[in-house]
């Protein structure tokens, strides 16, 4: 399951993330890698509150455009000491997240963290894209 961190109330970050040029992933999405662009800086002033860690390991923006999926994967295991974090920017009701064989809605302005190395998988089956910041902090 992707668990419940906390509802973030900062300021609103749609347009911060559509902002960012967004390219095509093999597995399934769009993305900004954190590593390739000026993510970090744009968002971890405005999230730390609410992501915490001072130092950012790795981060991405993940859109899932209507109709779309990311097919079930895992991820390797995150370091000793990392915890990875995902920010909903937007979804719908139609877009799902599965963790684990458990399928959940996550809700817009909310944090979660989950375990990479678990097989997860998403779909949006509405008509709006979902966004999520994808921080992994140490």
């Amino acid at each position: 399951m992707y668990e419940f961190v906390t509802e973030y109330n900062g300021p609103p970050l749609y347009a911060l993330a559509e902002s960012f040029e967004y390219y095509w992933a093999p597995q399934g999405y769009w993305c900004v890698d954190g590593r390739k662009s000026p993510l970090e800086a744009a968002f971890h002033p405005l999230v730390t509150p609410w992501i915490p860690g001072d130092r950012w390991v790795f981060s991405m923006l993940v859109k899932l455009e209507e109709g779309n999926y990311i097919p079930p994967h895992a991820d390797k295991p995150l370091a000793p000491g990392v915890t990875r974090y995902h920010l909903v920017l937007s979804t719908n009701p139609l877009s799902w997240c599965m963790h684990s064989n458990e399928w959940q809605q996550m809700l817009a302005s909310t944090v979660y963290t989950m375990e990479p190395q678990f097989v997860h998988a998403a779909i949006n089956w509405g008509v709006t894209p979902r966004i999520h910041l994808v921080v992994d902090t140490g």
